[in-house]
């Protein structure tokens, strides 16, 4: 889209009341910069543009073309001409002067100056459109002279020439010259154009954004669930600075009679600046005559600008006598209920008073009568509420006379919160530190140059005093070896240094002792390297846990072991341990070779011995098996058959006892295997013989003959 088109969209949305002049100036001024851009793109890109506007712009965009033959450029023209010809009409009935920017007051010409440089001055070297406002324009220029960069502040072009708007420019320089304080802008130079006696003043210039744009980030960020706990606070701390700020100026018998946060500056190194004293007024001086405002014209005005005349201010922010034009009963009370307004917005995230236009608002405005802000966020601290709804009182009298006083109060709310706060960290420290000094487990914690931020009684017992902090970790007077006992390991080796150059480390076994000295422990441990909320390395924790008790027992089993396989090398059983619950089971290499098996030739598995079973006596033996598991035998005693490796069977004499834990269920069952074959043989033949022998006596005619011969 060229630039004509883009610029007629843009007309379009001012016209209709989408944007403001504001919003178009800042726009066109990105365009001059960035020539690549296109205005309409800029507006929409800033959130000025939303989307559910964009079809009935669209509409009027083809609309405006269809009548100019598709010739954007006469479209424009035709539009800003058309603009001129309101204003005209309007002319006696809303005067330039009174309220703040009008779109229809461009002309072609002008419409040009909002992104185009005036003539160059002798000093002043301008830059770009910083900011534009009902009454001026502000430029980044720079100072040939000092050789700085400046805050210049001219009228509008369409104000030029207008006496009494001059006269109000030139009251603002100077009385915001005679504000000396941290959070006012300091006037540079008062002086006028050459050849035009336009005024214009020079400021210190100040980077950042409004107070108005922090707060609706901040709610934005709220609604969605991703502010943090210090955003509100920040936001409260810039409002206790604008009140203190309000406050001095009333000791200077200064109102400023317009507070709301597009007022406020926040600055890109913490400065809280108020700005735009164009409404403001001296206590001891009335008010200069201006012209009155009729209500069809405030119909159509953007209820967050600032209208002038007897009604002075914003009209989202007034205070109901100011809303009413009674300006004989304005003073420091009506900038009480400005900066109550102020923190309305900082808790909702709205102005008090919103609605279609300016009438609509300012009705709302002399009733006074503003929801309540936990309406709009229930999660508004009733503390704050109260404060800001006394500031906002209607009556005057039952307002905080001072605006100290609702910096105090804000100060005040915050103390205490804070004073919470550090009780609830303190008792959640006790009790972690409880936690921590009755647990067995040691815990170390170290940043990554190695020094100690933690450490528990019981880590001091198993690692040993702290002696310095190194870069692998902290030195402590004991020595670390390796399960060996005998190496040790080396500094970069040891958990939390592994930890703390980012590495982690599970169950490492090391053997802890003085130097010198044979006794010491046994540990385990494991760490992790502890970082920030970003993933940065900052440094390791490491978790000790004593295994000494553990590693003697596993040793003394050890040797047990080593007895028990003595005992089964030396006997001429075969021994078997079985696991019922897993099924797993030791053969003894006695066991398997009474089978014709070497060592490695039978799994350790009870099915193992299961298939060897003769088939003819397997029924009975598991079930002699199942009755001592279940508990129904003190022991078990059976006499069987198993197959050999040459397939010949065997017979075995079996013994038992079971293991059971406190629900009497066995976990253990152990016992012998003893080769009665050559018994059970030399039984049969006995029992074959004594059948022969019977058989015989059956057949004899005199069985005793048949014995004595």
């Amino acid at each position: 889209m060229d630039r004509d088109r883009s610029l007629l969209l843009a007309a379009l949305s001012l016209q209709t009341g989408m944007i403001d002049a504001e919003q178009f100036a800042a726009a066109c001024w990105v365009c001059n910069e960035q020539p690549e851009k296109a205005v309409h793109e800029v507006l929409a890109e800033r959130g000025w543009i939303q989307p559910a506007d964009r079809p009935h712009l669209e509409y009027l965009y083809e609309r405006y073309l269809q009548d100019h033959e598709n010739d954007a450029k006469a479209a424009l023209t035709h539009l800003l001409i058309a603009a001129k010809r309101a204003l005209a009409g309007l002319e006696g009935l809303v005067p330039l002067g009174t309220i703040a920017f009008t779109p229809a007051a461009l002309d072609n010409s002008q419409a040009g100056a909002i992104h185009s440089a005036p003539a160059t001055e002798t000093r002043y070297a301008f830059t770009s459109i910083h900011a534009a406002g009902g009454m001026g324009r502000v430029w980044r220029a720079r100072d040939r002279q000092l050789d700085r960069e400046v805050a210049l502040k001219e009228l509008r072009p369409e104000a030029a020439g207008n006496n009494k708007t001059a006269a109000r420019f030139i009251r603002e320089a100077r009385l915001t010259g005679q504000l000396e304080h941290p959070g006012i802008v300091p006037v540079y130079e008062l002086t006028t154009r050459p050849g035009s006696n336009e005024p214009f003043y020079t400021m210190r210039f100040v980077g950042g954004g409004t107070l108005t744009e922090a707060i609706r980030a901040y709610h934005a960020k709220r609604r969605s669930g991703q502010s943090g706990p210090l955003e509100l606070v920040v936001l409260l701390t810039a409002f206790v600075a604008v009140c203190n700020t309000i406050a001095y100026a009333h000791s200077r018998r200064v109102l400023h009679r317009d507070l709301k946060g597009d007022n406020v500056i926040l600055g890109d190194f913490g400065e809280v600046i108020v700005l735009d004293w164009g409404l403001a007024k001296r206590m001891d001086q009335p008010d200069e005559e201006e012209p009155d405002i009729s209500w069809p014209a405030l119909q159509s005005q953007d209820a967050g600008l600032t209208v002038q005349g007897e009604i002075i201010g914003t009209p989202a922010y007034m205070a109901p006598e100011q809303a009413e034009g009674r300006l004989e009963q304005i003073d420091e009370r009506t900038d009480v209920y400005g900066l109550g307004a102020m923190l309305y917005e900082i808790l909702t995230g709205q102005p008090p008073f919103v609605g279609a236009n300016t009438l609509e608002v300012l009705k709302k405005a002399v009733r006074g009568q503003p929801a309540p802000p936990h309406e709009l966020w229930p999660e508004v601290p009733p503390a704050l509420e109260e404060i800001c709804l006394k500031a906002m009182a209607r009556d005057p009298s039952e307002r905080y006379v001072r605006a100290d006083e609702i910096a105090q109060a804000i100060q005040q709310w915050q103390e205490v919160q804070r004073r919470r706060a550090e009780d609830a960290l303190r008792r959640q420290s006790e009790v972690l530190r409880s936690i921590l000094n009755s647990m067995s487990e040691g815990v170390l914690v170290s940043d990554k140059t190695g020094n100690v931020l933690l450490i528990n009684p019981a880590a001091e017992r198993m690692i040993g005093r702290i002696l310095a902090a190194t870069p692998d970790g902290p030195q402590t007077a004991n020595e670390f070896y390796k399960p060996d006992q005998a190496s040790r390991f080396e500094a970069q080796d040891l958990p939390l240094a592994q930890a703390i150059h980012g590495q982690e480390v599970n169950d490492v076994e090391m053997f802890i002792r003085s130097e010198g000295e044979g006794e010491g422990i046994w540990a385990s441990a494991n760490a992790r390297p502890l970082r920030d909320e970003a993933g940065a390395l900052r440094g390791g924790v490491v978790v000790f846990r004593d295994i000494t008790e553990r590693k003697r027992a596993e040793t003394e089993l050890i040797r047990s072991r080593e007895r028990f396989e003595l005992a089964v090398r030396g006997s001429q059983d075969g021994l078997w341990d079985w696991d019922p619950r897993t099924g797993e089971i030791y053969y003894s290499p006695r066991w398997k070779s009474i089978l014709g098996y070497e060592d490695h030739e039978i799994a350790s598995r009870i099915e193992e011995w299961e298939q060897r079973l003769h088939p003819e006596d397997r029924e009975r033996v598991l079930a002699a098996n199942q009755a001592h598991i279940d508990g129904a035998t003190p022991h078990y005693e059976c006499e069987y058959r198993l197959r050999h490796k040459d397939g010949t069977y065997r017979w075995i004499l079996a013994r038992g006892v079971a293991l059971r834990d406190a629900a009497g269920v066995a976990y253990r069952i152990a016992g012998s295997h003893v080769d009665i074959t050559e018994r059970k043989q030399a039984e049969e033949e006995r029992a074959r013989a004594l059948l022969r022998e019977q058989e015989i006596l059956a057949t004899t005619p005199n069985p005793a003959e048949a014995r004595e011969g």
